[in-house]
C-alpha cells in the first residue's frame, strides 16, 4: 500500500515541480473537489496552471518545510522559488527571483486526493517581481477573491 505522505510530495514536487501530468493524474480521484480557485475545473485547470508556471519560471523549484499526517489528510508548507524568465499575468519577463509560501492540504481516499485546499501568497509573489504597482487592480482581486472564497483553512 502507498503511503499518502509519499503520494502527496509527488503530486507537488514531481507533478507540479517537473510537469509531470501522469503523477498528478494517477493519484487525482475523478471527480475530486478543488477548493483552490485557480485550480478549479478539474486536470484541465491543473495542466494549464502547471504549463503556465513553468512557462514564466522554468527553474522553478518546491522545497518542501513543513508536513503533517493525521489520518486521511496531509498538510504541507513549501517554499516555491523561481526565475521571471516568461509572461506572467500580461508581464513581459523580468529576470528577477523568487520565494513564496505555499500550503496544501489533501485528503485521500484508497490512494487518491478526494479533495484539495491551498492557499498561495500572490501579493508578495506580485510583489518580488515588482509588478504589483502595474498590475490592474480587478485582475488581483478576481485572482485574490477566488483563492480566499474557495480556501478552507483546516491548516
Amino acid at each position: 500500500m502507498e503511503n499518502i505522505l509519499f503520494i502527496a510530495r509527488a503530486i507537488v514536487e514531481i507533478g507540479f515541480g517537473n510537469e509531470n501530468m501522469s503523477i498528478i493524474s494517477d493519484h487525482i480521484a475523478r471527480p475530486y473537489v478543488e477548493y483552490q480557485g485557480f485550480l478549479q475545473g478539474g486536470m484541465r485547470s491543473i495542466a494549464k496552471t502547471i504549463r503556465r508556471m513553468h512557462e514564466a519560471f522554468p527553474d522553478i523549484e518546491f522545497t518542501l518545510r513543513h508536513v503533517n499526517v493525521a489520518g486521511d489528510v496531509v498538510t504541507s508548507h513549501y517554499i516555491v522559488s523561481g526565475t521571471h524568465l516568461g509572461s506572467f499575468l500580461g508581464h513581459l519577463p523580468s529576470g528577477l527571483k523568487f520565494s513564496m509560501d505555499i500550503f496544501s492540504c489533501m485528503r485521500f481516499e484508497n490512494r487518491r486526493v478526494v479533495e484539495h485546499w491551498g492557499a498561495v501568497d500572490i501579493f508578495d509573489l506580485l510583489g518580488q517581481l515588482r509588478i504589483s504597482k502595474d498590475i490592474k487592480a480587478d485582475k488581483i482581486y478576481l485572482y485574490s477573491e477566488s483563492i480566499l472564497t474557495n480556501c478552507n483553512p483546516i491548516l
